[in-house]
């Protein structure tokens, strides 16, 4: 809108929105007014508030100036010639006025205008509260004056809000409906003029009327037995209104419907009060009363009427008092009766003697016995009985009740004989279904013999320790009936001729039962229900399908501080993911992959982490990910084995990596050897595939470029059926020495089905024409790690060339297009950009400063200014140094994240705010994390949750790591940090002190200084069963071990100590003052003083022992260091290592990956020993004393061969360890090239269950050991520490002590 002002000479000049329109200068006049101030008003602008008017000032120099001034309204004089002041009234209420003068100097006249003042009243002032309103409801209209309340004109009335229909206003007048029901309404009123606006409010309630009496009293009521009375209108007794009506204590046989009471007749009612009650819905009430009366008339006499009163047999103990209807008695009966009893009496039942309802009790067992009622007439004196039976009984055990199987024993119990784990029966009682608790029961196998109870042909059962409602066989002790095992109970009992048990047979079980409490003698003194039916059934082993346990669980290695943090689950980072990838179908889900073990996934966005089951993975190093746009379940990932060279391959998932298969062309592999050196194979970001089209739920057209760190070598692969068949490209394909390694692929936007950009150490990629000739050509040279942001409609590409800048094209869909440099900023090692919002990126710098952390800017296509927030940003662990109480870190924190070569990226392409990236390692033990952020990179909190890398490497039989004597003691030897101790289980760790520990290894006599700024690497350790001592061996990646031993806090080295590479660890478990390790022995009984074992050779080093508590424990050793792989020598000693004995000479060589000696020895039996064979997947299990061995085979008999669809690459055993306590129960491992690395026998071998789905497929295991205590089986692997539980049932296990999932498959 045009705004007008005045010139001085009053001409108008119009102000519009581009600025003040030119007006030629005017010509200077050499006579009149000359103005120096111009006049002004001063004031409120409020009405009847004085405006003071200051007249201008003129220049008087060349001759006086007299002025006139005016109050202006408009273009109309309001007040002429005013004074010194005005005061405005009512009349200019929201007018405006201004000051004129009119100046005249030499004849001549002029107006000048001066400032202006808007004129509006005081505003309304609320001075007191309304307070609150309470009426009654349907209490007519209430009025309430408002105006009293307000100073001040009050121009309008307004109510506030969204008040209900039942208020009004109007000038100032609030009109209140109360028919309608309020509580606690808040009622808001405004006072409005053009000054401004006061508020006031109230709150309002309108109460529910309360019920109230009329006056009318309710009559007295006596009715004739036999009767048909009207029922009585209670109604006319309270005042009208919408009123409940029930009875509070009614009298027997009076009842209310509605309004109206009835009362029945049939049987004789005293004169009794009636209580009625009116309630309204607000539960307020008030009671009226009147009396009824049921009375006599002599009638016919009594007598029997011929029907009978039922039989009460069998009625159940304990079910509760049961109460007959009293037609039960009043049918049996005819004639008039108005008294009822029996006679004689008898214990367990009782009669209403006004109604005839009969009672039983039911509270105690009562043979089958006669009760006869009596019906009398009282004013004749004549009578009539009727007789019927009751009796009260134990319930029997239903069979529908039952389920009967033979299953693992539960108790851990085990007898002479019998072998852990034993199968036994078992029964599954619906306890629910019986009215007292069961407190014992037992069972017969054979036909109930009348009379029979415990003891007497029936054995006990115990309760499961575990499992409610499930009994377990057991044989009895004949003297005291005590429950005890027994050969014949053992499913399959071995003993020569027995029949007892045998898989297959059919059975007939009864079963009885007791609610006495406990008695053992004399066992029929107890009360027991009457025998089950026969319950026939086939004998077979049933497993526990019901148990809602994981499988396996998280171990993570957490500190004190940890754990049990509310709404905190562990998790580390160690093992970094360097490549993340994710799909705009599906964004929160994430994959991530690292150089040393296949792929885990986030569900949330790096919220929480799980490691899919990864079925048909064959290798454990991650080369390369790519997730289908289409389709966030279908990924292609690269694949190698970081410790197995050679065994990569292209992978490729529906599921999310819950099954996978390998990709080839034309049912050939991909060339992956030509990837790899002799050494190890690529790893790293070296994988970019083009996705396009659509085709069953995903991408149709498939192009992927896999590339190699090692050389220059490079594979193309391409499907144009959704990845169903592919073919491979040698010509017009990927060419690294031209191209650059590719690293990730981005579409070049949509309708631009052919053509992408791919990011490469040699630039900005362009491909051309994928799914025909492919055409390269680099649009941008310079390294650019990061995926290149591309715009929707592809015009608009973005990309960072590490060390150079940030270039952006605004042709992208040109034929070549040109890129320009944004900003100055180019000092960054990788750049990713968001591709929800080019502005927002993210700097990795590595610097070498610390914390090293990355710098973001939000203006990245414009100033490209770059921040790096402070440390206070980063969510740290709990225990970290530095942790604040909010959880962020401060200036003694270490989230060192950028790193070059282990940082990763992701961003959410539907959700700006949201970033996920890896850190990492800085100095402690929790240093190592993942972090996101909501915020654009604000604020980050910790992405650990379910992550887990840290793990145990012990090169061979970790048995000397637990403590024998304290099942919640372990010593775990983490490869890349340290060894860590756990005294509670395994809930959290106490991480020894790197620097201290670093200090003694740096100066033992056994440790090249030239290796002194190695990390500190832990292969092995020993807990002593005194509670004190501690023993690890210590040294650096790649480097021999030495031993270092801690005596109460005080840490030294062991000066003697040998120089070798072995975790094993082996002390005496009946004398745990002797320990072993290497070819080295204490035997001072604190593991202070070392010496080096006679009779050994350097090849020799200790590989196992028996497990005994008592009596005499042999040791074994193998001749691991020998460089022959055509012989494997294993000696014994039965003296704690003073003498050795050859007592196996192999003629191979059973090496794992890791070059350890696959090798055990049984618990028990010093003749018992167990190799690897001569084909990977089976073991001899050897007699020492007969020279002979027979071969056990992980996939049948001896000559059973892997099923080639679950195992399309031979597994190879590389563990094997038997459980210290149970010597039937074995687990072996295999290498990562396996499907399943996991088995477990407990049948000394015969037969192997698969455990792969319990920890996860292609991930190598580097450790496994079973804890001597409870049996429970440790993996160790690149991918964190799982805890098994033993395939028996055992109490106490540390497994019940971890509140954590086993984060492997999809969650639950």
């Amino acid at each position: 809108m045009p705004m007008v002002f005045r010139t001085v000479s009053g001409a108008k000049a119009i102000k519009c929105a581009d600025g003040f329109v030119s007006f030629p200068p005017a010509q200077a006049e050499l006579n009149g007014p000359v103005p120096v101030v111009p006049p002004a008003l001063t004031g409120t602008g409020k009405i009847g508030a004085a405006v003071v008017v200051t007249p201008g000032t003129y220049d008087n120099t060349a001759g006086a100036t007299t002025v006139v001034t005016d109050i202006m309204r408009g273009e109309v004089v309001y007040i002429a010639a005013v004074g010194g002041s005005f005061t405005p009234g009512a009349d200019v209420d929201r007018a405006t006025l201004w000051v004129r003068d009119s100046a005249t100097r030499d004849g001549i006249t002029r107006r000048y205008p001066g400032n202006s003042l808007g004129v509006t009243r005081v505003a309304p002032v609320w001075t007191s509260s309304i307070g609150p309103r309470s009426y009654a409801q349907n209490d007519g209209i209430k009025v309430i004056d408002l105006t009293g309340y307000v100073t001040g004109q009050v121009d309008a009335w307004t109510l506030l809000g969204a008040p209900p229909a039942t208020i009004d206003l109007s000038d100032g007048q609030l009109y209140i409906s109360t028919g309608t029901v309020q509580t606690g309404l808040l009622i808001a009123v405004r006072a409005a003029n053009s000054g401004g606006h006061a508020d006031g409010d109230f709150l309002l309630t309108v109460a529910i009327a309360a019920p109230a009496l009329s006056g009318v009293a309710l009559a007295a009521q006596s009715y004739v037995q036999g009767s048909n009375p009207q029922p009585v209108d209670v109604s006319v007794a309270f005042t009208p209104g919408p009123w409940t009506f029930s009875l509070v204590s009614p009298p027997a046989g009076v009842t209310i419907s509605g309004q109206l009471v009835a009362t029945s007749t049939l049987a004789l009612l005293s004169s009794s009060t009636v209580t009625v009650r009116a309630t309204n819905a607000a539960s307020a009430h008030i009671d009226a009363t009147f009396s009824v009366a049921v009375v006599s008339s002599a009638g016919a006499a009594p007598a029997a009427s011929g029907t009978p009163i039922p039989n009460r047999l069998n009625m159940i103990r304990g079910a509760g008092a049961l109460v007959a209807p009293a037609t039960d008695v009043l049918t049996a009966f005819s004639g008039t009766i108005n008294s009822w009893s029996i006679s004689p009496v008898v214990a367990g039942v009782s009669i209403n003697a006004a109604t005839g309802a009969l009672t039983f009790s039911r509270a105690a067992t009562q043979a089958q016995q006669p009760v006869t009622v009596r019906g009398t007439n009282t004013t004749s004196g004549n009578y009539a009985e009727v007789t019927f039976q009751m009796s009260v009984v134990i319930k029997p055990i239903s069979l529908a009740d039952v389920t009967l199987s033979i299953r693992m024993d539960a108790t851990g119990q085990s007898g002479s004989g019998v072998p852990a784990g034993f199968g036994t029966w078992h029964i599954d009682l619906n306890e629910a279904a019986y009215p007292e608790a069961i407190t014992a029961v037992w069972w017969r196998g054979d036909a109930h013999v009348a009379g029979s109870g415990p003891g007497t042909g029936y054995y006990p059962m115990i309760r499961h320790p575990s499992v409610a409602n499930r009994w377990i066989a057991r044989a009895v002790t004949p003297v005291t009936g005590a429950p005890q095992i027994r050969p014949f109970l053992w499913a399959n009992d071995p003993t020569v001729g027995s029949t007892a048990n045998v898989l297959g047979q059919s059975k007939a079980h009864h079963f009885i039962y007791t609610t006495d409490a406990a008695m053992l003698n004399p066992l029929t003194a107890m009360e027991f229900s009457a025998p089950s039916s026969a319950l026939i059934q086939l004998l077979q082993m049933a497993s526990d399908p019901g148990v809602s346990e994981p499988p396996a669980r998280l171990m993570p290695v957490v500190e004190a501080a940890e754990f049990g943090v509310a709404d905190y689950v562990p998790g580390e980072g160690y093992q970094l993911p360097q490549v993340f990838r994710n799909s705009p179908a599906a964004p929160a889900i994430i994959y991530g992959g690292g150089d040393s073990h296949p792929i885990w996934r986030s569900p949330d966005m790096g919220l929480s982490w799980r490691r899919p089951t990864q079925f048909g993975m064959k290798s454990q190093n991650c080369m390369g990910l790519a997730v289908d746009p289409l389709n966030a379940n279908h990924v292609l990932a690269s694949m190698g084995n970081n410790f197995t060279p050679n065994d990569g391959g292209l992978f490729r998932t529906l599921d999310g990596f819950e099954t996978v298969a390998e990709v080839t062309a034309g049912g050939v592999q991909l060339p992956y050897t030509t990837l790899d050196d002799t050494a190890k194979c690529s790893h790293g970001d070296l994988m970019a595939v083009c996705f396009s089209g659509a085709l069953s739920g995903r991408s149709q057209n498939i192009l992927a470029f896999i590339c190699s760190d090692k050389n220059d070598a490079s594979i193309t692969a391409r499907s144009l059926d959704g990845g169903a068949t592919w073919t491979r490209l040698t010509t017009n394909n990927w060419n690294v020495a031209t191209l650059g390694k590719c690293r990730v692929a981005m579409a070049a936007g949509a309708g631009n089905t052919g053509r992408f950009w791919v990011s490469t150490t040699k630039g900005l990629v362009l491909v051309n024409n994928a799914w025909g000739t492919p055409t390269y050509s680099i649009a941008r040279s310079g390294n650019v790690k990061a995926p290149a942001y591309v715009s929707a409609d592809g015009a608009t590409v973005i990309c960072g060339v590490d060390g150079v800048g940030i270039f952006r094209s605004v042709n992208g869909l040109a034929t070549t297009p040109t890129f320009a440099q944004v900003g100055t900023f180019a000092a960054f090692d990788a750049l990713y950009i968001s591709p929800a919002d080019p502005n927002f990126m993210l700097a990795i710098i590595d610097d070498g400063t610390f914390p090293n952390l990355p710098r973001i800017s939000l203006n990245g296509t414009g100033l490209s200014t770059f921040t790096r927030y402070g440390v206070d940003r980063f969510q740290v662990r709990p225990g970290s140094p530095g942790r604040t109480a909010g959880g962020y870190g401060s200036v003694s924190s270490n989230p060192n994240i950028c790193n070059v070569t282990q940082t990763a990226c992701l961003f959410d392409p539907g959700d700006v705010n949201k970033v996920v990236l890896t850190g990492k390692m800085g100095s402690g033990p929790t240093a190592n994390n993942f972090f996101r952020t909501v915020n654009k990179g604000t604020t980050w909190q910790l992405a650990n949750a379910g992550y887990s890398g840290k793990h145990q490497k012990s090169w061979g039989c970790p048995q000397g790591n637990f403590d024998i004597s304290d099942k919640n003691r372990m010593l775990l030897n983490v490869y890349d940090s340290g060894a860590w101790l756990t005294e509670n289980g395994c809930k959290s760790f106490e991480s020894f002190p790197v620097d201290v520990l670093k200090s003694v290894r740096n100066a033992a006599a056994w440790w090249s200084t030239a290796l002194n700024a190695q990390n500190l690497v832990s292969c092995g350790g020993a807990l002593h069963p005194n509670g004190d001592v501690i023993i690890v061996a210590m040294g650096g990646y790649n480097s021999n071990f030495g031993l270092l031993r801690r005596s109460g806090s005080n840490w030294s080295a062991i000066a003697n100590s040998q120089s070798i590479k072995t975790g094993v660890f082996c002390y005496n478990y009946a004398a745990p003052g002797n320990i072993m390790w290497g070819r080295m022995r204490s035997i001072d009984g604190a593991w202070a003083t070392w010496s080096a074992m006679s009779g050994l050779t350097d090849d020799d080093m200790i590989a196992g022992m028996t497990c005994k508590r008592s009596g005499t424990n042999h040791f074994f050793t193998v001749s691991r260091f020998s460089s022959s792989t055509a012989q494997l020598i294993v000696k014994r000693s039965s003296n704690n290592g003073a003498s050795w004995s050859t007592v196996l000479t192999l003629t191979y060589k059973p090496t794992s990956a890791n070059a350890m000696v696959v090798f055990c020895a049984d618990p028990f039996d010093e003749n018992v020993i167990y190799v690897r064979d001569t084909t990977a997947y089976r073991i001899r299990k050897y007699d020492l004393a007969a020279g002979t061995y027979v071969t056990l085979n992980l996939f049948g008999s001896a000559g059973a061969t892997p099923p080639s669809a679950r195992y399309p690459r031979t597994p190879s055993i590389s563990n094997i360890q038997v459980d210290p306590r149970y010597a039937n129960v074995i687990w072996a491992t295999c290498d990562g090239r396996a499907q399943n690395a996991l088995f477990v026998s407990t049948d000394t071998g015969a037969t192997w269950e698969e455990m792969g789905q319990r920890r996860g497929f292609g991930t190598a295991i580097a450790s496994t050991s079973v804890h001597p205590l409870t049996g429970e089986c440790f993996t160790s692997s690149d991918q964190g520490c799982l805890i098994i539980p033993p395939p028996y049932a055992q109490p106490g296990r540390l497994f019940d002590g971890l509140p954590y999932d086993n984060y492997v498959g999809l969650a639950a």
